[in-house]
């Protein structure tokens, strides 16, 4: 995990992108992030100790942000044993395959927003709020437009579905954010805790949108997505029970 220095900065995006419109400010406290989005090899180690007990009431919550804790109503949403989840990630799956194989460094694709909160939780940590994420993207009072800033994407810069070669390992790309971070733009979209909804403009302190609603946010662009999707403002709205080819996570966590 790398350091992010917490700050304030404009979250959000003013006149490009019609979804993260109004900007606003938002302030985050200083938060520990994984330096890559989580892999096949990391989570097959999860895949392998799996059972579907579920957490107990809030449990995974954010510290500092009162109702981000795991619901026990989700529990009902989790697969039943280890063989489901599997039979889960293979339901087109780029990127997993059941035994060790050449994709362990590659991000973990198919995977529920459920059991990414869960495998979060059971490595000590737990997922970024979108006001966290973003603001790593941004380089925080920087406000880059991409994660590596100006710039428009390459495919030296990053993944999209411009360049040859589909998903790669972490870290193949150049574009790194201010802090270090590897494909917080291309490779696969990263789902963060938030539920999904227009920004109202407000500006806010810790804050993550715990508004029960339809779908939890992602953002970050993929590698069969088209390059613009990676400004660091761009987001959109996954089903948290839904299993995506190009939908993988990172983890957070509050020192």
């Amino acid at each position: 995990m790398l350091l992010v220095p917490g700050g304030t900065f404009m979250m959000g995006e003013a006149g490009v992108h019609t979804e993260p419109v109004p900007e606003h400010s938002a302030t985050v406290s200083t938060f520990l992030l994984d330096e890559t989005e989580v892999t096949v090899g990391q989570f097959r180690t999860f895949v392998n100790s799996y059972t579907n007990a579920g957490l107990a009431a809030g449990e995974g919550a954010h510290p500092l942000i009162p109702g981000t804790g795991w619901d026990t109503a989700w529990n009902a949403a989790l697969p039943v044993d280890a063989a489901a989840l599997q039979a889960g990630l293979n339901a087109y799956s780029p990127t997993w395959t059941n035994t060790v194989g050449a994709n362990e460094n590659k991000p973990i694709g198919n995977v529920t927003w459920y059991e990414s909160f869960l495998y979060c939780h059971s490595v000590g940590k737990r997922l970024p709020t979108e006001a966290e994420w973003e603001y790593a993207a941004a380089g925080g009072a920087e406000d880059r437009t991409y994660p590596w800033g100006e710039a428009a994407p390459t495919c030296t810069l990053s993944q999209t579905m411009e360049c040859a070669g589909g998903f790669l390992d972490v870290g193949s790309k150049t574009g790194d954010g201010r802090w270090g971070h590897k494909d917080l733009g291309g490779n696969m979209w990263e789902m963060v805790f938030d539920y999904y909804a227009a920004y109202d403009g407000t500006a806010c302190i810790d804050c993550a949108n715990t508004t029960v609603s339809t779908g939890r946010v992602y953002h970050g662009g993929s590698a069969y997505n088209q390059n613009f999707t990676q400004a660091v403002a761009t987001r959109g709205s996954v089903d948290a029970g839904s299993r995506n080819f190009h939908m993988t996570f990172r983890c957070a966590k509050t020192p």
